[in-house]
């Protein structure tokens, strides 16, 4: 039950076998955790993987003024991790914290790395996961950095409305890449 979600989203992208299924729900760890926790810190190896069923979590690292950047905000039947730490390639510099209280599903690196080994269908539906979420980034960094405040707030409505409601105006305005303060005066545009 607790892996329901995570089949349905991997199925949603192919078909997988029973195998693969049981292979799935024994990797991924179930855990409950609580709206301020923080599952990884950056400074510290991201050597998991995170599936969101309930809740939202988020990834933001500290610029060099001292201000917290969220990078990206995941909600249900999302995967997050930092993906330069979680493949090796460079140290995490980024934490991952909850924001709202949730349910999640967790599998580490070494096991990631079993169930990819395992089955070269996993790894192809792994590839167009990671295509999505690069797409997303690149269409973030794209808002973020050439729109003015109401289309950033446009991009909230239309592409993220789940998150208007359920955060609060901080963290909305750090996904935004603008001011705590710019935000509230723009929020006519929601």
């Amino acid at each position: 039950m607790e892996h329901e979600k995570l089949l349905d989203t991997i199925k949603s992208y192919d078909k997988i076998s029973k195998e693969e299924e049981t292979n799935l729900e024994n990797f991924f760890t179930a855990l409950k955790i609580k709206k301020g926790e923080v599952l990884i810190k950056s400074s510290t190896p991201c050597n998991k993987l995170f599936f969101v069923n309930s809740g939202l979590l988020r990834d933001f690292f500290i610029n060099e003024t001292g201000n917290e950047i969220t990078t990206i905000i995941t909600c249900e039947g999302r995967f997050l991790t930092n993906i330069i730490s979680f493949n090796g390639f460079a140290e995490n510099n980024e934490t991952i914290e909850c924001i709202e209280d949730a349910e999640i599903l967790s599998i580490s690196k070494e096991n990631f790395d079993k169930l990819m080994h395992s089955s070269k269908n996993l790894k192809c539906i792994y590839a167009d996961i990671i295509e999505e979420y690069y797409a997303l980034l690149t269409e973030r960094f794209h808002y973020l950095n050439t729109k003015n405040v109401e289309q950033k707030i446009n991009h909230l409505k239309n592409d993220f409305p789940f998150l208007i409601n359920r955060v609060n105006d901080s963290l909305i305005a750090s996904f935004l890449g603008i001011t705590r303060e710019t935000f509230v005066r723009n929020k006519k545009f929601l």
